[in-house]
């Protein structure tokens, strides 16, 4: 995965690094939305803008005032918030948190026209499954439940290789979460991501690792690429907080906290 990493400069500034635009969040989820755009910058996301609803946006000025917050008052209006950073944000980040009803449902048929790669998580991968939606270039981290559902099923998973490799060449590269989790693009052998452990088996975990691969795809690593280093980072992060501090316990912004540790280390360097 050291070959997976973003080239970096050491002039680089944080427009170079790439932008995420991250639609997500409730009125019921509102720390799914915070993690995630927390997982994007400590990724190395030069920014992270959070479209969402207030409730969301006064708690991101509190615990993450790196972000930008960007009002969706209406879901009309996530067409002129995707206009506006388009030419600062590479990567779209759809789903976590956003819930199932009628207002997540049009901004997840809003958010499939955006021309960039894009990362459908959480509550973005129901709506692909219940609606007619095809986003051009978009990738999928579900877990075992959010695969079956995705492929017209209600009993879990029983084959992780070919539910993977079903939901990759019908939509594109796919990251299927759990331990040992798999990253499957079409027409590619599958990659297991050797890292993680029972430390990652926390409330928002999926949120840190969407924030972390959205960040890579910005970056420009290709789409199977950044879901596997975004995967082996996340784990090795948990995998050494539960070496140091323990396996139980552990919340999911300080697995966010630890990925500049793991990158540095990838690196080789300072």
């Amino acid at each position: 995965v050291r070959n997976f990493l973003p080239r970096r400069r050491i002039d680089d500034h944080k427009g170079r690094r790439g932008g995420v635009l991250i639609v997500a969040g409730s009125k019921r989820y509102r720390g799914a939305a915070l993690l995630a755009a927390r997982g994007a910058l400590r990724a190395g996301a030069g920014l992270a803008v959070l479209a969402s609803v207030p409730e969301v946006l006064n708690a991101l000025a509190v615990s993450l005032p790196e972000a930008i917050s960007e009002p969706l008052d209406t879901p009309g209006s996530l067409e002129a918030v995707m206009r506006k950073w388009r030419p600062r944000c590479a990567a779209l980040l759809i789903g976590s948190g956003l819930d199932r009803d009628d207002r997540a449902r049009e901004l997840c048929r809003i958010g499939a026209q955006w021309d960039g790669p894009s990362l459908w998580d959480g509550d973005g991968l129901y709506w692909l499954g219940e609606e007619d939606i095809s986003p051009a270039r978009c990738c999928l981290t579900p877990h075992e439940g959010e695969a079956a559902a995705l492929l017209g099923g209600r009993a879990p998973v029983r084959d992780r290789f070919e539910a993977a490799g079903a939901l990759a060449r019908r939509c594109g590269p796919v990251l299927l979460k759990g331990y040992r989790s798999l990253v499957v693009a079409p027409e590619q052998t599958p990659w297991i991501v050797p890292r993680g452990d029972r430390t990652l088996a926390v409330p928002g975990s999926g949120d840190v690792l969407a924030g972390a691969c959205a960040a890579l795809l910005a970056a420009g690593v290709p789409e199977e690429k950044a879901l596997a280093l975004g995967a082996w980072c996340h784990g090795a992060a948990g995998e050494t907080l539960g070496r140091t501090r323990g396996r139980d316990g552990m919340l999911a912004h300080e697995v966010a906290d630890r990925l500049p540790a793991v990158l540095k280390e990838l690196n080789g360097a300072c």
